[in-house]
């Protein structure tokens, strides 16, 4: 009953305070059974010295309405993810940027851990890996642009409806690994002070480059990042730079 109360303060908190609902996942999750005792594992402490440290920071300055509320789009991106890597680019919105696009082959580790026809055994999904592809994205834009991201939003379009329906809620209830992915991208955006991110699908036909650039690891010829720029050059119509993803995988 106390953890239910403070559940109850946070979840009422959040609306006030940029980046609180994406760190409602871990929250929600441990009493979604109704469970007479509530465990307290590090994941839990975790989160909530994460709401310790947001809690401080709006102590410290005022919240801006534009932190709250979405604005038009200053920039715009596409994502896709599969079982060998994840893709995608980034567009002008409001801002005219030089659009650039982005891919990285997934570790064996993950490839061999995900669930498909033939390994039914498998512990991460491909929703998993779009709300993975969705953080890379703004992980990604934060080292490549020099915008002022301040009180603006961002629109990123996803073909996957579940990593849209998370990022659009702020938590999920079903993906553990998807709660700590969305809080993550809560804190960058609480960081940066940013306006709420806008989510959005788009059907898997209108998805085609960064569908493609999730999938260019399965041919050989694509290995080779002069030969993957030249067709989606040809798919896109336009030139894209290429954003190399090693420094944003470290990272994470």
């Amino acid at each position: 009953q106390k953890f239910q109360q403070l559940q109850g303060n946070l979840v009422h908190a959040s609306t006030g305070i940029p980046g609180g609902q994406g760190l409602l996942s871990t929250i929600y999750e441990a009493t979604k059974t109704l469970p007479e005792k509530i465990i307290i594992p590090k994941q839990i402490k975790q989160c909530l010295k994460d709401w310790k440290q947001l809690l401080k920071q709006m102590k410290s300055r005022p919240t801006s309405v534009r932190e709250l509320v979405p604005t038009e789009p200053v920039l715009i991106a596409y994502v896709d993810a599969s079982k060998s890597g994840v893709g995608g680019v980034w567009t002008s919105g409001t801002n005219n940027i030089e659009p650039f696009v982005w891919r990285q082959q997934w570790p064996k580790q993950i490839q061999t851990a995900f669930i498909s026809d033939t390994n039914k055994k498998g512990s991460i999904t491909i929703n998993d890996l779009e709300m993975t592809g969705i953080l890379l994205a703004w992980l990604i834009l934060e080292q490549t642009t020099n915008i002022n991201l301040k009180h603006r939003s961002l629109t990123i379009f996803c073909d996957n409806q579940s990593a849209v329906q998370w990022t659009s809620k702020h938590n999920s209830s079903t993906s553990t690994r998807a709660g700590h992915l969305l809080r993550t991208l809560a804190m960058r955006q609480h960081i940066l002070q940013t306006a709420p991110l806008l989510i959005a699908h788009i059907g898997g036909e209108d998805n085609c480059m960064a569908d493609f650039a999730s999938r260019s690891f399965n041919s050989q010829n694509m290995t080779s990042d002069k030969n993957f720029l030249y067709k989606i050059h040809k798919i896109g119509k336009r030139e894209f730079k290429y954003f190399s993803v090693s420094s944003t995988i470290k990272m994470l």
